[in-house]
């Protein structure tokens, strides 16, 4: 195989990879808000995230730069998608989870007519707990917050009939951060979200700052931008190796309910 089509398979082969992360890694900081502390309230949010990619990739021993536009190389790519994240809250504790699935099925031809087909599907989780640092009376509130999150990737390749790519990696990182959700005007917050942690990746930092609008006592809606950096390597050679540095940023938005 050509040191071209190596680098075309390897362009695709992370296409699908971050395509799927477009949408995961809860981001949540919103939670009901109510005078009453002593009973567990709840939030929960459906989200999207239109995400850019900037960094490197490696898969097996092709190695090669990622630049990634959601617009125009993400989203046609597609085939199904679904996120939430629910959160619950008792005093100044604040428990929550993030889940999303993605699967894409890009395919495009080599210059020879070759077929290329890609199958891939990521499934991704957090669980983590918040913990405030201000009172309850206190109109701004910042917390700060740790947990896991994983990232499983089933990932397939192929030319024709036979299977030249076949990735199945699962990996697991802590993290720590902090949290702030701070009022303006009468129905308006500003909401931002760090964190940084380290596992089976090197290292992974992730950051937003957010709008959140609520419309009624049940809902808001909110929207703002996201950053997330990953530097994984999964330690293996040859055609078993898996690497991917990059910096996944873009704006995001969700519908919020609270109970």
């Amino acid at each position: 195989m050509s040191i071209n089509t190596r680098k075309t398979i390897l362009n695709l082969s992370v296409a699908a990879v971050f395509a799927a992360v477009f949408t995961a890694v809860g981001f949540s900081t919103a939670h009901a808000q109510s005078n009453n502390t002593n009973r567990w309230q709840s939030a929960l949010s459906l989200y999207a995230w239109g995400m850019n990619v900037d960094g490197t990739s490696s898969i097996g021993p092709v190695d090669n730069d990622v630049d990634l536009s959601f617009k125009d190389d993400l989203l046609d790519n597609l085939a199904g998608a679904f996120m939430i994240h629910y959160e619950a809250k008792k005093d100044k504790l604040t428990l929550f989870g993030d889940y999303m699935y993605a699967d894409l099925d890009p395919k495009t031809e080599l210059p020879n007519g070759a077929e290329i087909d890609i199958d891939f599907k990521n499934k991704m989780w957090e669980l983590g707990a918040a913990w405030d640092l201000t009172d309850s009376t206190a109109s701004t509130t910042w917390q700060i917050i740790g947990g896991i999150r994983s990232n499983k990737q089933e990932f397939r390749l192929q030319v024709g009939s036979p299977v030249l790519v076949s990735v199945n990696e699962t990996w697991y990182d802590g993290f720590i951060g902090a949290r702030v959700r701070a009022p303006f005007g009468k129905s308006w917050h500003f909401v931002g979200r760090a964190d940084i942690g380290a596992g089976d990746s090197d290292s992974v930092w992730n950051a937003l700052a957010a709008l959140d609008w609520r419309y009624s006592n049940w809902g808001s809606l909110m929207f703002g931008y996201r950053w997330l950096d990953y530097d994984y390597d999964n330690g293996k050679k040859g055609s078993e190796r898996y690497v991917y540095d990059a910096l996944q940023s873009g704006a995001f938005g969700a519908l919020n309910f609270y109970f």
